[in-house]
Parts: C-alpha cells; sequence; structure tokens
C-alpha cells in the first residue's frame, strides 16, 4: 500500500462525435471538471453511467441542473437547492423534459434524487468529503457503494478517474496498480490472465482484493509485461521497466517462446532462473 499521486492533462467527458451539441458539451465538462464547487456533478455521472453510453450518462447531471434552473426551482447548483426539489419533478425532467428522456430506465430519476439526499445528509452537501484527508482507494469504492444501485465496477470507475482526471491524493494497493495496468494495456481480464496462466476467475479475485498477489504473479506479470515491480508492489517509479524491455533479437525470441509456455512450464523457468540469478550473486 502507498500514497500515489499523478498529474496529467484532464480529457473531456465526451467523445468529438457526442450527438450533444457543442456548447452543452462544453458547459457539462465545465461542470464535471469543477471538483471544488460542484463535486456532487462527477458522483452523480458516476451513478448514471450504468448500461448506457458513457457521454449520454455524463452530461445527465448538467442537464437536471440546467432544466431545474429554467424551471425556477433552484437558485445554483448547490446539493441544498437540489434537495429542495420533489421527487415528481426529477421524473419530469428525467422523462419528458427534453426531446428524449435522459436514460434508458425509467428508475435512474429515483436513483439520482436518493443519491443527492445521501449527499445531504451524509456529507453535509459536500460530496467531495468522499475523497477528503487521503482515502484509501477502500474507503472510497466503499463510499461509492453506498449509494443506491452502484455496483463493484461503477466503484473503481469512479476511484480510477478521481485518480486520472482529478488528481486526488489517495493510498493505493497492488491490487489496485494491477487493475491500472491492464486498463493501460487495454486488455480484458480473461486475455490478461491466460498470459500469465491464471484463470480468469481467480485473477478477477486478485483485481478486486479478495485475494492477493504472490511474488510468483508480480514475478510473471513483471516479465510478460514489462512491468516494474518497485511499482506494481509499491508504487514507486514509473509502471513501465525501460530495463526490462528486450534488448536485442535473442531477447525478444527468448521472451516470445517463454509466452507461448503452459503456465506449469512458465513456472518452472522462472524457478530456474531465479535459482541461476541466486548462484550468480553468492
Amino acid at each position: 500500500m502507498n500514497k500515489q499521486t499523478k498529474k496529467i492533462k484532464r480529457i473531456s467527458f465526451f467523445r468529438p462525435t457526442s450527438n450533444e451539441s457543442t456548447e452543452d458539451i462544453k458547459n457539462a465538462d465545465a461542470l464535471l471538471f469543477d471538483i471544488e464547487a460542484t463535486p456532487h456533478a462527477f458522483v452523480l455521472g458516476c451513478i448514471m453511467n450504468s448500461q448506457m453510453r458513457d457521454e449520454r450518462a455524463w452530461i445527465i447531471p448538467y442537464k437536471v441542473f440546467s432544466a431545474f434552473s429554467n424551471m425556477g426551482l433552484i437558485k445554483n447548483n448547490s446539493i441544498n437547492e437540489l434537495a429542495k426539489v420533489p421527487l415528481e419533478k426529477y421524473k419530469e425532467v428525467f422523462s419528458s423534459y427534453y426531446d428524449k428522456s435522459l436514460h434508458r430506465f425509467d428508475y435512474m430519476a429515483e436513483r439520482f434524487y436518493k443519491a443527492i439526499l445521501h449527499i445531504k445528509e451524509k456529507y453535509q452537501g459536500n460530496a467531495a468529503k468522499i475523497w477528503a484527508n487521503k482515502p484509501s482507494s477502500k474507503d472510497i469504492i466503499e463510499k461509492f457503494l453506498e449509494f443506491d444501485g452502484v455496483g463493484p465496477k461503477i466503484a473503481t470507475t469512479a476511484l480510477d478517474i478521481l485518480f486520472a482526471q482529478y488528481n486526488i491524493d489517495i493510498i493505493f494497493y497492488d491490487h489496485d496498480r494491477l487493475r491500472m495496468l491492464r486498463k493501460s494495456l487495454k486488455i480484458n481480464q480473461s486475455d490478461f490472465a491466460i498470459k500469465i496462466g491464471m484463470a480468469q476467475s481467480s485473477y478477477s479475485q486478485i483485481e478486486t482484493g479478495e485475494n492477493s498477489l504472490t511474488d510468483k504473479n508480480i514475478s510473471l506479470i513483471s516479465l510478460i509485461y514489462g512491468v516494474s515491480e518497485s511499482w506494481l508492489r509499491h508504487g514507486e517509479g514509473e509502471m513501465f521497466d525501460v530495463a526490462s524491455k528486450p534488448k536485442d533479437d535473442d531477447e525478444k525470441k527468448l521472451l516470445e517462446m517463454f509466452r507461448t509456455l503452459p503456465s506449469e512450464m512458465r513456472e518452472y523457468v522462472l524457478r530456474k532462473v531465479q535459482e541461476c540469478r541466486r548462484i550468480d550473486q553468492d
């Protein structure tokens, strides 16, 4: 476990091919990125991001806030103002205020409303308290799971975005970094697991923190994917170890052959290599 920080350029929540107007996208992005003034916009967007295209989910908070403002129901976008609006108005805006319903499921209006009340009651109207005071990844995930309808997938996605997009100071564990690695490689769990000789179900339990990464797991992942062991274990240095990349054709061929071996043979080869290293060090 370690405290991990990173600074990267923020990326729009919306694709250039979005069906929304340029002005709406600009305003929605501004609302989502203003993590100090409207942190609840991000939380609500995460909660809406269920079984629909990402950009349709992310624009919902902006559209709800805009509709209520136009209807004269709120003076500003604060949680306290939003909590004054009755549930019936949320249902109206979600279903019929715009030409197209905001979400494919009608019940999401109530889920949105309940989230606002939860933020008002538990966090005194300030959603930023969810990630305040350098929390651990586990703390953040547990707090997101308290929202109605939020499961592990939405909670971990929220965690990853808080770190990558907002540079929130978070204490990460090795299984969090493993998930980050897999996503950075754009590989699904099944394909990632196969390459390190594991069943997808067993690998999934490691990524969720149910089971721990073993030294053997870390050595294989480092060797196969060129990952820094120091980064994977402790979050130190860069994700990818430049020194681990093949230096010539012989090393490249050796690595390619190793990747094609069945898992039990990989373990045997890895043990022998480690034995040779110990003998050389002695």
